[in-house]
């Protein structure tokens, strides 16, 4: 039987976990809590991204984060992992237009970040660990996890489910950036 109470339980261990830097007991409360719901929490699912995002395990948290949209917006298929990491970080000026050509959703994205900046990318996915003391002290990547975060989540990355390159944004009208979901 389904318990909803023990699934929570498990969502809020794998957070202390991730809090306190223990990342691999953190995955192992959040697949514990995968295992005791028969429902997707979009909340638990962004909860276990952060965690594969801190653990630099990108290919891992991009799929968590594309289940998280598909769950959010079933029926349209418009994940795309560069916007989407733009969204998640929370990044000033990042805004979305949505336009509807026929039945095709569509969007054009202003103010990207192209992660250009690796101290405010590194920094920015520190504090989702929300405690300042250990991740502010613990956290560091090399070039190496910078081009491996680039991988799955610049505007020309890598989609996890299928291993296929796509360029995800070209210019589009009014300056802003078209979202393409055609492989290149």
């Amino acid at each position: 039987m389904v318990s909803p109470r023990a699934a929570c339980d498990a969502c809020s261990d794998g957070v202390r976990l991730r809090k306190s830097g223990d990342l691999v007991a953190a995955n192992e409360a959040f697949t514990e809590m995968l295992h005791l719901q028969d429902t997707i929490n979009t909340t638990a699912l962004w909860a276990w991204s952060r965690t594969m995002l801190l653990a630099k395990d990108f290919k891992s948290a991009q799929l968590l984060m594309h289940a998280e949209v598909a769950n959010d917006y079933r029926g349209v298929r418009v994940f795309n992992p560069f916007a989407w990491m733009n969204v998640r970080l929370n990044l000033p000026g990042f805004e979305v237009e949505w336009r509807y050509d026929g039945s095709v959703p569509n969007y054009e994205i202003y103010g990207v970040n192209w992660f250009k900046d690796p101290r405010q990318l590194v920094e920015r996915i520190c504090s989702l660990g929300n405690d300042g003391g250990y991740w502010e002290s613990n956290y560091e990547w090399t070039p190496d996890d910078y081009s491996e975060f680039k991988r799955y989540f610049s505007s020309r990355s890598y989609l996890a489910y299928d291993n296929k390159m796509y360029t995800w944004a070209k210019k589009g009208l009014f300056g802003g950036l078209k979202i393409a979901l055609d492989p290149w």
